[in-house]
């Protein structure tokens, strides 16, 4: 009788390729929250496009959120929490962007990112560089609206992705 050991490996690598496939969704969703309800404009979608292309790719994007907000609650928005590892497996199409949510003048349009710990590792100089050479624009510090997110889609590539969730 013959035994044996063997091992397997796999690998994957993610590319700017993959993160931008799984940026585009994310845009590809805030252009049909612009349709709907006005905001965000063109110029802000492809920043945001952009910021997220760039932590994905480095694996610093822990969460980040597109929305309206009234007060201190999210009234209509896309909630995205990023995975790494094989966690998120499906790979959604963008859409079914909530409608008909009663934006009035008292809603503003907000945007609130949260970094990972692999951010927090970072110097405050190595901070400033990598957003003046990769995102191009400093968001400001703010208090995150409360929500409850309906997780109902995932967008993936190369092992890693985002899970989204709304509320609205």
């Amino acid at each position: 009788m013959t035994s044996g050991y063997y091992t397997t490996t796999q690998s994957e690598t993610f590319t700017i390729s993959d993160a931008l496939h799984i940026s585009a969704k994310v845009a590809a969703d805030l252009k049909r929250m612009q349709r709907f309800y006005g905001s965000p404009h063109d110029e802000d979608i492809d920043a945001y496009e952009k910021e997220a292309t760039a932590l994905l790719h480095d694996d610093y994007l822990d969460t980040v959120t597109y929305g309206f907000r009234r007060g201190g609650n999210w009234i209509v928005a896309l909630h995205y929490a990023a995975r790494q590892g094989g966690v998120v497996i499906d790979d959604d199409s963008p859409g079914k962007i909530p409608v008909g949510t009663p934006i009035g003048a008292d809603c503003s349009f907000y945007s609130f990112l949260r970094y990972n710990r692999r951010w927090g590792e970072l110097s405050r100089e190595q901070k400033t560089s990598y957003r003046n050479e990769n995102i191009g624009f400093l968001r400001s510090h703010g208090e995150e609206p409360d929500g409850a997110w309906n997780y109902d889609k995932a967008y993936s590539a190369g092992g890693r992705g985002v899970l989204r969730g709304i509320v609205g």
